[in-house]
This record gives structure tokens, sequence and C-alpha cells, in this order.
């Protein structure tokens, strides 16, 4: 509706370029939107909330929203571009933050997915891909350093067996890499595919 867009404007938010959509399983859309956060309500679209990242703890002044994603069991997962990861609590908007001094390999998330065998987190960095175990809150991180092909990753997809498709954004051909981190080594666990 033009009226929750114009409202959501004079709210704060900046821009109306939604940077990525998520649907949670309460029927709320949830919207990364730069420097904002829109939860709004798909049944009655006037019910919202906005976060700008100023108010959201973790964010700093200069990094923007941009990527946000539901994994199975309802979790709200948002990425920022230099702040990290966060996990938000819809009921007490409340913000769960991670970043590089807790193991991610970049703050910058540019694409989240999840696994679709285990409780993991996949992350698109500017470094590579980084691995979340939600049941040890520790990270795996892939990337030039131990043999992962790209350096920007830029989105992510997660196939029914959990072998992942990454894929990056520098310029010229594309570069894609497939592997499974669901089953083998750090080293073993990587198929490559570039072209």
């Amino acid at each position: 509706k033009k009226m929750v867009l114009e409202s959501l404007i004079t709210k704060g938010m900046q821009s109306a370029m939604i940077r990525d959509i998520a649907l949670d399983n309460d029927s709320n859309l949830w919207m990364a939107s730069g420097n904002s956060l829109i939860c709004m309500s798909i049944n009655n679209p006037d019910e919202y909330r906005l976060w700008l990242t100023s108010e959201i703890p973790g964010m700093t002044a200069e990094s923007l929203i941009t990527s946000i994603s539901v994994d199975r069991n309802g979790r709200i997962w948002m990425g920022s571009s230099g702040s990290g990861l966060f996990q938000i609590d819809n009921a007490e908007s409340e913000f769960r933050h991670w970043a590089t001094a807790d193991g991610l390999t970049n703050g910058y998330i540019n694409d989240i997915t999840q696994s679709k065998v285990s409780d993991r987190i996949y992350l698109a960095t500017n470094e590579g891909v980084t691995s979340l175990d939600l049941n040890t809150a520790s990270f795996d991180n892939y990337n030039m350093s131990n043999g992962f092909p790209l350096t920007t990753t830029d989105r992510l997809y997660t196939s029914s067996d959990s072998t992942l498709y990454a894929c990056d954004i520098n310029e010229g051909p594309l570069n894609a890499a497939v592997f499974n981190a669901e089953k083998f080594g750090v080293r073993d666990r990587m198929q490559f595919y570039l072209s």
C-alpha cells in the first residue's frame, strides 16, 4: 500500500529499495532495506514494525542490512554490511549479535541459508562462506586460506541433501563452488566446478 510506504519513509526508512525478503511462520513479511528492517503482517499490511540500523544493538553507523532469512524453526536471521550476523526475537524485539570477535571470518553477510539436514546456518561473506553450528554456537570458515576458491561470495543455495551452491560477484565470468559441508572434513568437503 502506498500509505504504508509513505509512513515507513516518514519514520526514517531512507530508501524504498528492498534488498531481501523472507516470510516467517506467523505470516509476517520481513524486509531488509538498507538502513532499516521492516516486519509487516501479510494479513494486515497496516500492522508493521520498523527498526532503523541505529536502533539495533551491534550495528555500526555505516552498516546496512543486506539479507534476511527465516530458518525451519522460525528463527529470523539478518546479515549486514560490516556488523556481522543477527538473530531476531520477534516477540521480544531483541537482537542477538555475532561479529568477527565471535568467529565470523568477515562482518559482511551477503546471503543466508540453512542446511536441510542439520542445525547449521550458512553465510555468504566477502571472504568466502561461513557456517554457524546452532548446537555449539561455533563457526567454520571456508575461504582462500583453506582452499575455498571464491573470495567474495554473493549468493548461496542449499539443496535437499545440503549440497551448498555458492557464487561470487566478481566481474568477468561467473565463478561457482559446489560442496557438502555436512559429510566431509575441512579439506575434503569441497568439490569445485569453476567456469
